[in-house]
């Protein structure tokens, strides 16, 4: 199978498959499979936020910052008159847990049955920072637990530039925590324009109630940010029935994404998706348009995710977690 951007950056893919993307510089991991499980009664869940965004009242915005700020966070996707992204306002640190100790926060909810197990979770954080020990620390909170300390087990940094993507795993977490808001603190990221720091965390569970599924989660960092030389990811290792119709979910998740046409139409850029490079089709849903699929949003199969977020921003400013049917 093969999955063409047209512009970002991929951090993840879910026959289920989860697909992790970045923009600007270069970037120099190669996508590999972190988790399969060939066929399994279950599902794949993504979510996450960002602990990075735009001030209307806070040090050093301005009245022209400020201003910019908010016509960011009304901006809706598909307005591709949009001119503010990442690059124009000045990104500080968000921090809701009401924690001293924590320079940033953000929570998100994740809900899986009851009846569920959790077979994998991976916790993957982002920013732009030049401290080769900060890039792999990060603290993670349970559902109703405050949060510890976690070191990262891979790091990739892009080539050009501080911007860096870790991964920690957090199953054995995640199968005592069960279904809640989780929160991630202490990212480390440089504040200003055109940064950012956020985090996804990537749960495969199994459930009988729930169809089989090949269970796959690859992930890599790879730039999609030349619309002259769109970044062609082929995976591989999908089971699939001899006979019958083969119904597919892919996550991605990807950073800088800009929403609408600050940067040139579709900054957010069009995604493909078939069997080879050559029988591609494009990859779109309401919540990401067929040229701007990669616009800041958070959702899933369409609809964005507002609930169990905090802090809730329809315009991330450069955080992209959206799933969308194949």
């Amino acid at each position: 199978m093969s999955w063409m951007l047209g512009r970002r950056l991929v951090s993840s893919l879910s026959l289920l498959a989860a697909l992790l993307i970045w923009s600007q510089a270069s970037a120099q991991q190669a996508f590999t499979t972190r988790y399969s499980n060939p066929s399994a009664n279950g599902d794949i869940v993504l979510i996450g936020n960002v602990n990075y965004y735009c001030t209307t009242d806070k040090p050093p915005a301005s009245t022209s910052e400020a201003t910019k700020c908010a016509s960011a966070r009304a901006v809706v996707p598909g307005n591709m008159a949009n001119t503010v992204t990442n690059n124009q306002v000045y990104l500080v640190n968000s921090d809701t847990d009401k924690d001293p100790s924590t320079i940033n926060s953000s929570s998100a909810t994740l809900t899986v049955p009851s009846t569920s197990s959790i077979l994998f979770a991976g916790l993957y954080w982002s920013g732009s920072s030049s401290s080769a020990i900060n890039r792999r620390s990060v603290s993670f909170g349970l559902p109703g637990q405050a949060v510890s300390p976690l070191t990262a087990l891979t790091t990739n940094v892009a080539r050009i530039g501080n911007t860096y993507q870790s991964f920690v795993n957090v199953t054995a977490l995640v199968q005592a925590g069960g279904s809640g808001a989780y929160t991630v603190a202490n990212i480390n990221s440089t504040q200003g324009a055109g940064t950012w720091a956020n985090w996804t965390l990537v749960v495969a569970f199994k459930d009988v109630a729930l169809p089989v599924r090949n269970l796959s989660v690859f992930n890599g960092l790879q730039s999609a940010a030349d619309p002259n030389f769109p970044l062609d990811i082929s995976v591989s290792g999908f089971l699939t029935p001899s006979v019958g119709a083969v119904n597919s979910t892919v996550g991605v998740v990807a950073y800088d994404g800009d929403r609408g046409a600050a940067e040139g139409a579709g900054t957010g850029g069009s995604l493909q998706f078939g069997t080879n490079s050559g029988a591609l089709n494009p990859v779109f849903n309401a919540a990401n348009p067929v040229n701007d699929v990669c616009n800041s949003t958070i959702s899933a199969l369409g609809t964005e995710i507002t609930a169990g977020q905090n802090p809730t921003f329809a315009n991330t400013l450069g955080l992209d977690i959206d799933t969308f049917k194949t």
